[in-house]
């Protein structure tokens, strides 16, 4: 008998080992692409809206970020990149950020705007995104 539960104890042992080993395999294999499913993409979305409308912009910015860099196109009604300008500029405009830190957030923002035009909102807004690239690449 005490064989019988020593042979269990060590079978559940070395299946949490597998199972451990399995999901650390697959949490370092998996990208952001593969992770954001439909629903993922939808989620992301909802918790930048929702960042960005109570005006915390640099929790509202990663979530943003993530949308438009991988399929905005369901959400251009409602208007992802000008609300992610907003975050964009807020973070630069910060007392906070330093010197390095508004370089890259202007590093940032030619990329971000690079999408807008792509993706243009609308006809006018294409020129409108034109410009501010040009603001921030002077």
């Amino acid at each position: 008998m005490k064989k019988v539960k020593l042979l269990i104890v060590i079978g559940c042992m070395l299946a949490t080992c597998f199972n451990l080993f399995a999901l650390s395999n697959k949490l370092f294999t998996s990208s952001v692409k593969d992770s954001l499913t439909p629903q993922k993409l939808l989620e992301e979305f909802s918790l930048f809206y929702e960042f960005q409308k109570q005006g915390d912009y640099k929790s509202a910015y990663p979530h943003g970020w993530n949308v438009i860099t991988n399929n905005p196109t369901n959400f251009l009604q409602y208007k992802p990149f000008k609300k992610m300008e907003v975050c964009l500029w807020y973070m630069y405009d910060s007392v906070a950020t330093t010197e390095e830190e508004k370089q890259a957030i202007a590093d940032t923002a030619l990329a971000f705007y690079d999408l807008a035009i792509k993706y243009k909102e609308e006809e006018e807004t294409a020129g409108y995104f034109i410009a501010r690239k040009a603001y921030v690449m002077e």
